[in-house]
């Protein structure tokens, strides 16, 4: 488990970063299935994802943000996975699947009414604990993902020097994104300074 900070109606308040739990089973079905209309990551089934396609028996890690008790992004991503940019074929992490609450974004939130509260940042954590991931097994940081495209222009204002290597046609098109080690280390720590500044006394 990390702890990190997150902003909410101006306050700064602490969440954390953590294996996914059997209880986000019932909290999908009952918050985010159905609940993001026009999304490209609307269909995305999340438990079967997590059970069949990208279990831990098949070398996948799943990991959430939490926050109050309650999943606010999930991730599955999948380690030794061969990069593309920079070293062709070093080995690094590949991010199979990340979705935020619908809560969280804020076109969705025009079109539907919800209870919970939106926090930021959710997206831009997962990303940093799957580049921090990357650095412990030895990858230096290197991290890549296919983008959603509505999500491309997201990501690049998150990462700093994120390198585009453009449509992947064996992906539907979707961009390929990568973080090299001098980047990803850059974006590691500045991550991490900030989760500092808010550090709360005694953690």
């Amino acid at each position: 488990m990390e702890r990190v900070t997150v902003e909410l109606d101006k306050s700064m308040l602490e969440a954390t970063i953590e294996e996914l739990e059997p209880d986000f089973v019932s909290q999908w079905e009952q918050l985010w299935r159905g609940k993001l209309p026009n999304e490209e990551d609307h269909d995305w089934n999340w438990p079967d994802l997590v059970e069949n396609e990208c279990s831990k028996e098949k070398g996948y890690t799943h990991f959430g943000l939490k926050f109050n008790g309650i999943w606010q992004c999930l991730m599955i991503t999948r380690p030794n996975t061969a990069m593309r940019a920079g070293g062709p074929g070093e080995p690094g992490i590949y991010i199979e699947y990340l979705s935020s609450a619908p809560w969280n974004r804020k076109r969705v939130r025009d079109q539907i009414q919800f209870e919970n509260e939106r926090i930021t940042p959710a997206g831009r954590w997962m990303v940093w604990k799957a580049t921090k991931q990357s650095r412990d097994m030895g990858y230096y940081g290197r991290t890549a993902w296919h983008s959603l495209h509505g999500a491309v222009d997201d990501y690049t204002r998150m990462v700093q020097g994120l390198t585009n290597l453009g449509p992947d046609e064996d992906e539907d098109g979707l961009p390929w994104l990568e973080l090299q080690p001098a980047v990803a280390g850059a974006f590691i720590e500045s991550a991490s300074t900030e989760a500092e500044l808010y550090r709360f006394p005694g953690r």
